[in-house]
């Protein structure tokens, strides 16, 4: 299932996830730039992140095209952001991200082992079995 809006949905996902890759373009070239570990969303549509170092592929930089990759291989889906980056502050080095295009990707038979599903699970498995003794009477 894929959503192309950034949401406070989707921006939830990504932030159980806690980690991306960040992605700059030069040209048509994808180059990647980085691993994100700490990031915050400023609004549902900017994200905000700061780098220790930084290339220098262009010679204005201050304004490209970025993509950010969340994904974590235990999660049932990945979350995939494109849109414009800029150089927010020089000292400490941070920049925003401005989602111009945002999707959810579920990965299909994948399953979710959060904390709330195996509770979940659990109870309802635990339910059904006991309703099953009651109704043979043992």
């Amino acid at each position: 299932m894929e959503y192309h809006l950034p949401s406070a949905h989707i921006n939830t996902k990504a932030q159980q996830i806690g980690q991306a890759v960040f992605f700059g373009y030069s040209g048509n070239d994808r180059i990647p730039l980085a691993l994100l570990k700490e990031f915050n969303f400023i609004d549902d549509a900017i994200l905000e992140f700061k780098q220790t170092h930084f290339p220098v592929w262009e010679e204005d930089w201050k304004l490209f095209a970025g993509e950010l990759f969340f994904y974590h291989k235990e999660m049932p889906w990945t979350v995939q952001y494109k849109g414009i980056v800029s150089v927010h502050c020089w000292n400490p080095f941070t920049l925003h991200f401005t989602i111009e295009k945002a999707e959810l990707i579920e990965k299909p038979g994948m399953i979710d082992h959060s904390i709330q599903h195996i509770i979940t699970n659990f109870f309802s498995n635990t339910g059904m079995l006991l309703k099953r003794v009651w109704q043979t009477g043992l």
